[in-house]
């Protein structure tokens, strides 16, 4: 055991006193650990071929008009489910589902089509997203829930999009 001359153990409780010592193994612990999960939850191959094989059967079928009900659920304003309207791909009204009025354009654009979700997860699983998960419908291939976590540990930035009742017109 190294024994430290007493001036140099005053001097070491000034300079560093055990409370940040604590804090800062502590802090260092978790770091170590969200790194960890981050290498255990990016996404797989399984998870892309998952991904185009689901894209693969929507366009498939090709509908050219439909509108769903999607409920984007995130810490934000809007949390109603919306029904969204698509013709040839581009989302052309979004209104609340109980209602008759669409929102103004401009808070239209944060609600994609069903392309635009499957360009939204291509997107997330491209880059260092922390958590990609999504759920696709197993007879028409679109996208039934999608939830992303882009910054592991950063509270209230993760999202999750439910889609349902598809009318394909």
């Amino acid at each position: 055991m190294i024994r430290l001359p007493p001036f140099l153990r005053w001097s070491l409780h000034l300079v560093v006193p055990r409370s940040l010592l604590f804090a800062s193994f502590f802090a260092s612990m978790l770091v170590a650990s969200a790194c960890d999960s981050d290498r255990l939850l990016r996404p797989t191959g399984e998870t892309i071929a998952d991904l185009m094989l689901a894209e693969a059967k929507w366009t498939s079928q090709a509908p050219s008009r439909y509108e769903f009900t999607l409920q984007i659920l995130c810490f934000c304003r809007e949390r109603r489910p919306m029904r969204v309207s698509v013709r040839n791909g581009t989302v052309v009204s979004v209104r609340p589902e109980n209602s008759f009025v669409p929102l103004p354009p401009a808070e239209q654009e944060r609600y994609p089509s069903i392309e635009g979700l499957f360009d939204l997860i291509a997107t997330e699983l491209a880059r260092p997203a922390n958590v990609v998960r999504a759920e696709f419908d197993s007879a028409r291939g679109f996208p039934v829930e999608v939830f992303i976590d882009r910054w592991g540990g950063v509270a209230d930035d993760e999202v999750t999009y439910v889609v349902g009742d598809i009318l394909v017109r």
